[in-house]
């Protein structure tokens, strides 16, 4: 089916990508003209993080009501309000308000564009393969916008023209959305569960009641406590800890998500050969000791760069499944996932800002390894949950 659905959703993934590395390189910035302590500023990203949560939890039931479209306008512009406010206003009063309403605007945008997999995607394979290709878009506008950052920073000696632009460009995804009469944009999540019933066949199990569930939001928010930690403090752990320059510590983190997004927009070609499980295993494994070796050896900076790989296809992998195992109600699955991820966002800001300002910035971001141990755990547990549930079910079925 022709849709501009999917393009929309790639295009505001992509968008995505070059907000969140945007917040990484500027950060520094905001610290010296805001005049903040590292809580301070942990604890403005954490009101952006709470925002997302809020909006996640809030918009899965909004797409129920009111479909993709009015969940792409609402949360849109409430990313762009929340902009204008920290960009234009001073204080720390008005920083966190900002952070707060730019948070709710990206936590309603971000359910509503993957919202747009399971409504364009019938199988696993497409799934998986949908899921790492939008994600994968989040990759290259996060690989794509470091190095130019740190050259319009230092262009136009302020780093509020970076989300003076990017703002402009979301106002123009938005501006398409709302003029575009795709029928699929104006569907449901109810729609969308009728579909996957009929494509995919019967419930699995009841969500609400299966630990796999519950696994599998502790993998995907120690998951996105790693990333967070690498995208929103990197630039700032190697410009003071490891006292590289600005402009080399933004080429880490570009060569970081370059490896991040050839990672995503490869998965279709292997993910799937290997199995989802196996694949976020692996994967996982190369991160912990890329990030290890690169943390405890000065000479090896580099692989915090190969990390990226082994963190590509994590996320995606991770909603696949669970869109997948909870197919009848992937749309609340999705919500439950993301608002998870809020949550591991919010605590991972208000964490390492504690831990910096208390115990030094090198020993708070040494966590990424802990929080990547607990993926890898998680999801080991996870595929122990599925296996399990489907040898029952079997044994059920001839019991019968």
């Amino acid at each position: 089916m022709r849709t501009l659905a999917f393009p929309i959703a790639l295009t505001t993934m992509f968008l995505f990508g070059a907000f969140d590395i945007t917040r990484g390189v500027s950060a520094p910035f905001m610290q010296f003209d805001w005049q903040l302590t590292y809580f301070q500023l942990g604890m403005a990203f954490a009101a952006n993080s709470f925002g997302y949560v809020f909006g996640s939890f809030v918009s899965g039931f909004a797409v129920d009501t009111f479909g993709m479209r009015q969940v792409i306008l609402c949360g849109g512009l409430l990313t762009v309000l929340g902009l204008a406010t920290f960009v234009s206003l001073h204080g720390f009063g008005c920083v966190v308000a900002g952070f707060l309403l730019y948070g709710m605007g990206t936590g309603t945008l971000e359910i509503g564009v993957n919202g747009v997999v399971p409504a364009v995607a019938s199988t696993e394979q497409q799934r998986a393969g949908y899921f790492n290709t939008l994600h994968g878009l989040y990759g290259l506008g996060a690989f794509g916008f470091p190095v130019l950052a740190a050259w319009i920073i230092g262009a136009l000696h302020s780093w509020r023209s970076l989300y003076v632009l990017l703002g402009a460009c979301l106002l123009c995804v938005l501006g398409v959305t709302w003029l575009s009469r795709d029928p699929l944009l104006r569907r449901t999540a109810s729609a969308i569960t009728r579909l996957a019933r009929t494509a995919d066949g019967p419930r699995r199990s009841a969500v609400y009641k299966s630990p796999l569930l519950y696994t599998l939001l502790v993998s995907i928010t120690a998951y996105v406590m790693a990333e967070t930690a690498v995208c929103g403090w990197l630039p700032t752990y190697l410009v003071n800890v490891r006292h590289t320059s600005v402009e080399q510590g933004s080429l880490c983190l570009s060569g970081f998500y370059l490896t991040f997004t050839i990672g995503r927009l490869s998965a279709p070609l292997w993910v799937t050969r290997l199995g989802n499980y196996r694949a976020i295993l692996i994967s996982t494994c190369l991160s912990l000791g890329s990030v290890g070796m690169a943390l405890s050896v000065k000479s090896t900076l580099p692989l915090f760069m190969v990390a990226g790989a082994g963190f590509a296809i994590v996320f995606p992998t991770i909603a696949s499944v669970a869109s997948h195992e909870f197919r009848e109600d992937a749309g609340a699955v999705i919500g439950f996932l993301f608002t998870a991820a809020g949550v591991g966002t919010m605590v991972l800001n208000t964490f390492i800002g504690w831990m910096a300002s208390s115990f030094g910035l090198a020993l708070g971001f040494s966590f990424v390894l802990v929080f990547l141990f607990l993926v890898l755990l998680s999801t080991a547990v996870a595929r122990w949950l599925s296996r399990h549930h489907v040898m029952l079910e079997q044994s059920k079925a001839i019991g019968r």
